[in-house]
């Protein structure tokens, strides 16, 4: 029997509200929107037992394939500040 190991790290710094962004940090938050929404709909499907995932969607979804279907743990580390000004 083989049995495989991976560590993927995925950092995503960089997330803000569109709104707050300026000039070209705009088009990167918008692909951070993009990434994210993607990454829900993957664990959206896998969660509901869909035989469909749509790991495509982007290359953030296609890079962590291995850590989110099939027979795998995974862990997720979210680091979020409380200041005000990142409240909505």
């Amino acid at each position: 029997s083989v049995r495989r190991t991976y560590l993927q790290l995925a950092e995503l710094a960089g997330f803000e509200v569109t709104s707050k962004a300026k000039g070209q940090s705009v088009q990167e938050t918008k692909i951070i929107h993009k990434s994210f929404s993607a990454l829900g709909n993957v664990i959206k499907s896998l969660t509901e037992g869909n035989q469909y995932a749509p790991y495509r969607e982007s290359k953030l979804t296609s890079v962590l394939k291995d850590a989110l279907g099939g027979n795998c743990k995974s862990t997720l580390f979210i680091t979020a500040s409380p200041s005000s000004y990142n409240i909505s």
